[in-house]
């Protein structure tokens, strides 16, 4: 086998180019020192925290609630009835509503104290002499009856007509009547009480993992180019770009869950791993309004029109007790079916910036974060395309819907009590994050290095290891005041 000489003679060429794969390095290949980011800023995390102006709270258990106060009045449904004749009593049967099925024992049952000698299994909405408007026609209640149906959740009552001439109107299962009050005779004793219950919010904890691993050779590796890196600046290193996208991989993976996370509750589920209980999952943003909040569905044919954001607002925003003032997170394609008719003139007038601070900086500010603000029906909206919706390697997929969705998030804070002092306020939502006891000051994030290599001495083999766990949750109040608006 011959031997190639370390000392090779001098050859000819016809060119002032030399070819040969022996001189391949003779000359500097020119490669630009810098990377371009072709796809932009592809990390979402920030911008998703900012969405939520309670920012992060710690928690102490993997399941975490909290009550909320619920209607002073309830609205009555019925089950289909003829309508009565003139001044003449009419029987109504409510809808079977699992909210009147309530068991008080009679009996002394830990942790309730008896009140009665009889067991009552039912309660109801409607309590005698009480007030009720069927259709605009006012009817007195005369009876109730909660011991003659076998439906749990059902009772029957009776009304009759207040006005001479009147008849009790016929109804069926959308008919919504209303208690507008009561009347007693003189010297008659006093009505039974009511009660309410809280509404109940609950969510679980996810936790989401990242890692990063580089061998220790390849962190020696120099390259040609300058690579971003953690913390900012850039090094000739490979690795370290690659670090850094496992980082912001991360964090997305965070940020899309608290925006689209849904409960887990398929049981096929439970203990695939032998070593593991059932994978808790939290329920995100948009699933949170889905559940708790309101949908509008606007028209594919003639898109998201004014007429689509009066009725927004009245039928929605107002009815449901919303905020004055909203941010809307908007996919770019129903930001586009607006395009047509939010001209100027829909940004005239005296905008109100309060979600950004108000007056004059606050609407710099609005400007700066680039929302498209405008009012309507004496309610302000804050539009801005919310890049997460139109990634297209993400949730702007072929397929998905959020590109044509808008989620409207109350830009106020809501009244809450605690305990006997005075009253507090809490956010639209903010992400909760389980204490760590290991890491007291870590926030939402534990962040530790494994190896032997890069300063992680933990192991005999020739590797750096950068670990991140994240044990957080979506928490969302008084969904009742957000509205998700979706393309039909």
């Amino acid at each position: 086998m011959s031997i190639q000489s370390l000392n090779p003679s001098p050859v000819m060429t016809g060119t002032d180019y030399v070819f040969s794969s022996t001189y391949a390095f003779s000359h500097m290949p020119q490669v630009a020192k810098e990377l371009t980011m072709r796809f932009g800023d592809q990390d979402f995390f920030k911008s998703t925290f900012e969405l939520f102006d309670g920012g992060v709270a710690p928690v102490a258990a993997s399941e975490y609630y909290h009550l909320e106060d619920n209607w002073l009045t309830t609205i009555i449904k019925v089950e289909t009835q003829v309508g009565g004749a003139a001044n003449a009593s009419v029987t109504l049967t409510v809808q079977n509503n699992p909210d009147y099925n309530l068991t008080f024992p009679a009996a002394a049952v830990s942790p309730y104290i008896a009140t009665g000698s009889v067991t009552q299994t039912l309660t109801s909405p409607v309590a005698p002499n009480m007030t009720v408007d069927i259709l605009g026609v006012q009817c007195q209640v005369v009876s109730v009856d909660q011991t003659g149906l076998v439906t749990p959740g059902q009772v029957r009552f009776a009304v009759i007509p207040k006005v001479l001439g009147e008849a009790v109107p016929a109804t069926d299962a959308s008919t919504e009547i209303i208690i507008v009050g009561n009347a007693w005779g003189e010297r008659t004793g006093q009505p039974e009480s009511m009660a309410w219950r809280p509404v109940l919010y609950t969510n679980n904890m996810q936790e989401i993992k990242g890692t990063f691993s580089v061998s220790a050779r390849e962190m020696q590796q120099e390259a040609w180019i300058d690579y971003p890196v953690l913390g900012g600046g850039t090094k000739k290193l490979l690795w370290s770009w690659n670090a850094l996208k496992n980082y912001q991989l991360y964090r997305n993976m965070i940020a899309a869950t608290l925006i689209t996370g849904k409960k887990t509750t398929n049981t096929t589920l439970a203990n695939l791993n032998a070593n593991t209980a059932t994978t808790m999952t939290t329920e995100g943003m948009v699933p949170f309004v889905q559940n708790y909040g309101n949908t509008y569905t606007y028209s594919g044919l003639t898109g998201l029109q004014k007429a689509d954001w009066s009725t927004i607002t009245t039928t929605y925003i107002d009815k449901y007790r919303g905020a004055k003032e909203y941010m809307a997170l908007s996919g770019i394609f129903a930001r586009n079916d607006m395009s047509n008719w939010m001209g100027d003139s829909m940004k005239n007038g005296a905008i109100n910036y309060g979600m950004f601070g108000g007056g004059a900086l606050g609407k710099e500010k609005a400007i700066n974060y680039d929302f498209d603000s405008f009012q309507l029906n004496g309610y302000t909206f804050h539009m801005k395309t919310f890049d997460p919706f139109n990634y297209i390697q993400q949730l702007g997929a072929a397929g998905q819907p959020y590109p044509y969705r808008i989620v409207l998030i109350p830009a106020d804070r809501v009244a809450a009590t605690m305990g006997d002092g005075p009253r507090v306020n809490v956010p639209a939502a903010r992400v909760v994050y389980l204490k760590q006891s290991q890491a007291p000051g870590a926030e939402y994030m534990v962040e530790w290095a494994t190896g032997a290599a890069g300063g992680a001495w933990t192991s005999q083999i020739a590797e750096f290891n950068q670990n991140y766990r994240s044990t957080v949750g979506f928490e969302g109040f008084a969904g009742n005041r957000w509205l998700l608006i979706d393309k039909q």
